[in-house]
C-alpha cells in the first residue's frame, strides 16, 4: 500500500491527529498484520519509494466515511478509532488519507458495528 502525496518533506504534527483505521476482528492490520495494543503508541519510519510515493508508515483515514470508502475497496472486519501523536511525521494526500511514523489505537470499539 502507499500513499502518493505532493509534499516533498514530512510535517510534524502540532496536536494529537484522530485519524481512522481498518483492521481485522484480532486487531491486525490488513496488509501487514500488525497487532495493535490500546494504549500503546507505535514507532515506525517514513520511508518514500520516489519523489511522490510513501511506501513504509502507519496508514490511515483521516474522517470515518473515508475509512468506510477506503475499506469498501479493500474489504475490511472493522474500523476503529486513532490518534497520531504530536510530534509525529506524517504525510497526506489530496483524498482524505494519512501516514504517520507514530500511532496509537483508542479505542476497542468497532466503529463499523
Amino acid at each position: 500500500m502507499c500513499l502518493v502525496t505532493k509534499w516533498k518533506k514530512p510535517r510534524i504534527a502540532k496536536k494529537d491527529i484522530i485519524c481512522y483505521k481498518l483492521l481485522r476482528e484480532d486487531f491486525t492490520s490488513l496488509c501487514y498484520w500488525f497487532h495493535w495494543t490500546v494504549g500503546k503508541v507505535y514507532r515506525n519510519k517514513l520511508i518514500k519509494n520516489n519523489s511522490k510515493d510513501i511506501k513504509i508508515g502507519f496508514h490511515a483515514a483521516l474522517s470515518l466515511k473515508r475509512a468506510i470508502k477506503y475499506g469498501t475497496f479493500f474489504g475490511y472486519e472493522g474500523i476503529y478509532k486513532f490518534k497520531i501523536p504530536a510530534g509525529s511525521q506524517y504525510f497526506k494526500d489530496s483524498t482524505g488519507l494519512i501516514v504517520a511514523n507514530q500511532m496509537m489505537l483508542v479505542s476497542e470499539k468497532n466503529l463499523n458495528s
